[in-house]
């Protein structure tokens, strides 16, 4: 379903109450291209965009935010569906006042389609924060990401290539510091995202920005197994030098 393009005049006579309870107009803070306009029943929709939400709420005249914490739930597998929830976190405010608010979402393929459902746990992100900044807005209009059939709504994130600073926390920590293997990744490619990759430089930066969290995570210092087996060798030599000093006192 591809959404309308609105107008100013969709916007006019909307506002919207911060969790403050200031009051503000829509129009002094959003353009109609933050929006997309959606046909329900008999009237037409605004629904609007989380990148939009982002810049207003950031606004320190405002919201402000001081803060954010993003935490996954759930992470998508077989046997859930793929589905993914997450729960992210803002705290809003300055110096003398502040507030802490929070929202969930989750995302599947059955809420979904298309890259929405391809990349569940970074949509339930995009979706949680969207609640979250919507509400503390206190605006009336669901976030466009929330509708999983908007066809011409693309996550850049997951087609553009891995960024350097990504695949150099890869290769410095989690490969030559924990021990990880370009197969140990490639099949958690597989597994979260359905995808084969042969090199490091076929991720996409939003699957390497949820490959990263799942590491640090489950980090794993190098397998020291190996290590007594290496001091056990050096205690066999000592023994076997011992033995042959003892071997020549006795000559």
């Amino acid at each position: 379903m591809a959404g309308k393009k609105p107008t100013e005049k969709d916007l006019q006579g909307k506002s919207f109450t911060t969790i403050f309870g200031d009051e503000y107009k829509v129009s002094d803070h959003f353009e109609p291209s933050d929006f997309i306009l959606l046909k329900q029943g008999s009237r037409d929709s605004l629904f609007v965009r989380h990148d939009p939400l982002l810049r207003v709420a950031k606004d320190e005249d405002v919201l402000g935010i001081l803060g954010r914490k993003v935490e996954v739930n759930q992470s998508p597998s077989r046997d859930n569906e793929w589905c993914a929830t997450s729960t992210v976190t803002y705290k809003f405010g300055g110096k003398d006042e502040s507030i802490t608010w929070s929202d969930c979402a989750d995302c599947r393929k059955g809420n979904a389609r298309g890259g929405y459902a391809t990349y569940s746990t970074a949509m339930s992100t995009t979706r949680a924060s969207a609640r979250a900044l919507r509400f503390a807005l206190g605006l009336e209009f669901c976030s466009a990401e929330e509708m999983g059939d908007i066809d011409d709504m693309v996550d850049e994130s997951f087609t553009d290539p891995i960024d350097d600073a990504q695949l150099n926390v890869i290769k410095s920590k989690y490969i030559k510091q924990y021990g990880y293997t370009l197969e140990d990744i490639v099949s958690y490619i597989l597994k979260t995202f359905e995808r084969n990759v042969d090199v490091l430089e076929d991720i996409y930066k939003g699957e390497a920005a949820q490959l990263l969290q799942y590491l640090n995570k489950s980090k794993k210092p190098v397998d020291k197994v190996k290590k007594p087996a290496k001091e056990t060798k050096k205690k066999v030599s000592k023994t076997k030098k011992k033995t042959s000093k003892v071997k020549k006192k006795e000559e």
